[in-house]
């Protein structure tokens, strides 16, 4: 079959003898309603409500962001969503159908007992709790009966309906008064099948049943019956198969994916399979990364140690939680990932390119953030940012400057704990560069995959990625490259096996993390510019 195989080789290991937009975000969690079996790429607000609903499921704790609202609020801020809906499964790995609701709508039968005549066995899951009401009427011109479906949303005293779909039932030549006339009763006593239906439900199969009635009135507004049977899926539930969801991300012609996270569930105890999960996803990808989150009311002296199981380049961890004012009227707490990548989001919007992480002042400023779960200080800085310890990046308030992400190391260990032993991926901002390069070059070896191996293609593939590569050293963020791709990279025998070898080398920029800047104090009578010497050459 075919394929391209990408080799890293860390040069960078000091000390050590031997050695757009694209920027999508997978998030798993709980909804209220939508596809389970598979992730769902949105690219904005109104795509992820429609298929994913109009308001964020409850959680134990109100004042804290659910995945939802973390899914919601990037696409709020131009990040495109990898959204997999996390529901309850039984022992043997399947949807628990205790779990599932199965709905039912209900008319009146002349005053007596109401008679079925709508069954919705949703393959999405169920409502999981959610009210969902029906309502059954006439279309604008008297022509037809329509079955109309609406989600209920409760916010205070206030109660509003969001319609989820409308089915054309029957289609009559009737003028007015159709919910009363004998041929409209009758029709309704026809048996209907109908399969793709419109709106959030459409890859449901719906069976519509009308028992056969000798007569019975349509009471106004909704129906007195409403979706039952489900119950809401416990958080408990969901986290517990958060790291399941992983497994499925790897193949990178099927799924286009830069940052990995956790929806901003973490894993319970001394466990680590979400994060150990994800770690795997990045690793096996090797164009993505993946931001790990710790658990919210995590003491500061255990987080250098928190992921101390984790050790590689693909990942990234930030702490504390922080409340964060996601609109002007409602801020929660939310995870260390999603003050990343909101502020990524900012960074983004001006320069459309992803290739220095969000850090200090300049490009780490997060002005929506209310307080922090703790402050940062100077020693518990240099506790999380010490070479001779596993990074975790604070977000911390800065005097002066307000709340700042003052950190961009990755989940990179030292080796041998010899904070001398550096490698330059240990800096997110060289790992994410890294990985927009290897991104270059995949998807430029998809484009050319099946052309003639000559030095036409050849060519080509230069020409393809050297734009991208020339651009980024101007910018400052590579200090060279060289692309080889030529009779010295293969062999007659590549050619004969359908192989085109070739060698792209970077060097990128570092960034600078540490000031030593000498400093002099001198007599009132002696002239500071008769000290200073001045060579041009």
């Amino acid at each position: 079959m075919p394929r391209i195989t990408l080799r890293e080789t860390d040069n960078t290991i000091f000390n050590v003898s031997s050695i757009d937009s694209d920027n999508i975000v997978y998030v798993p969690g709980s909804a209220t309603t939508g596809p389970y079996d598979a992730p769902v790429l949105v690219g904005s607000v109104s795509d992820f409500t429609k298929v994913f609903g109009v308001n964020s499921p409850s959680t134990a704790d109100d004042n804290i962001g659910s995945a939802w609202e973390y899914a919601y609020y990037l696409l709020n801020q131009g990040l495109p969503v990898l959204f997999r809906r996390v529901v309850p499964l039984d022992s043997s790995g399947v949807v628990d159908e205790t779990k599932v609701a199965k709905a039912k709508v209900v008319i009146n039968s002349t005053g007596e007992t109401p008679a079925e005549i709508w069954r919705a066995e949703e393959k999405f899951g169920g409502t999981f709790g959610n009210t969902l009401r029906i309502k059954l009427e006439a279309n604008s011109n008297n022509t037809a009966a329509i079955l109309k479906v609406y989600r209920q949303i409760v916010r205070g005293n206030n109660t509003y309906y969001n319609l989820l779909e409308s089915i054309k039932l029957v289609t009559m030549a009737i003028t007015e008064g159709v919910e009363n006339t004998p041929a409209y009763k009758e029709a309704l006593k026809a048996n209907f099948e109908i399969s793709g239906t419109v709106g959030v439900l459409e890859t449901d199969y719906i069976k519509i049943t009308v028992k056969n009635l000798t007569d019975f009135t349509i009471a106004p507004g909704f129906t007195s019956d409403l979706f039952t049977g489900g119950t809401d899926a416990p958080e408990a539930d969901v986290q517990a198969n958060i790291a399941d969801t992983y497994a499925g991300l790897t193949d990178k012609f099927e799924y286009d994916v830069k940052f990995i996270t956790a929806g901003g569930y973490t894993d319970a105890g001394n466990s680590r399979a979400i994060v150990t999960a994800m770690s795997s996803l990045a690793e096996a990808r090797g164009d993505c990364i993946f931001l790990a989150d710790i658990p919210y009311a995590t003491d500061a002296d255990d987080v250098p140690t928190y992921f101390s199981s984790i050790n590689t380049s693909y990942g990234a961890a930030y702490a504390p939680w922080a409340m964060f004012r996601l609109t002007t009227s409602i801020a929660k707490w939310m995870p260390p990932s999603f003050i990343f990548l909101h502020t990524c989001s900012k960074y983004i919007s001006k320069s459309d390119t992803m290739w220095d992480a969000p850090a200090g002042v300049q490009r780490g400023s997060v002005p929506e953030i209310v307080e922090t779960e703790y402050p940062i200080s100077g020693t518990t800085l240099d506790a999380w940012q010490n070479f001779s310890v596993q990074c975790v990046n604070p977000i911390m308030r800065l005097r002066n400057y307000g709340y700042t992400i003052f950190g961009q190391r990755t989940l990179y260990q030292v080796i041998d704990g010899d904070e001398d032993n550096r490698a330059s991926l240990q800096e997110l901002a060289v790992r994410l560069t890294a990985n927009e390069v290897k991104r270059l070059i995949y998807n430029t070896c998809i484009r050319l995959t099946f052309s003639q191996n000559n030095l036409a293609t050849w060519n080509e593939f230069r020409s393809g990625i050297e734009p991208t590569l020339l651009s980024m050293k101007a910018n400052g963020i590579l200090d060279d490259y060289a692309v080889v791709m030529d009779s010295t990279t293969m062999t007659d025998e590549d050619v004969n096996n359908n192989k085109i070898k070739g060698m792209v080398s970077i060097s990128v920029n570092r960034a600078a993390e540490e000031f030593e800047i000498g400093f002099e104090l001198n007599p009132s009578e002696v002239s500071i510019l008769d000290q200073t010497e001045i060579t041009i050459n």
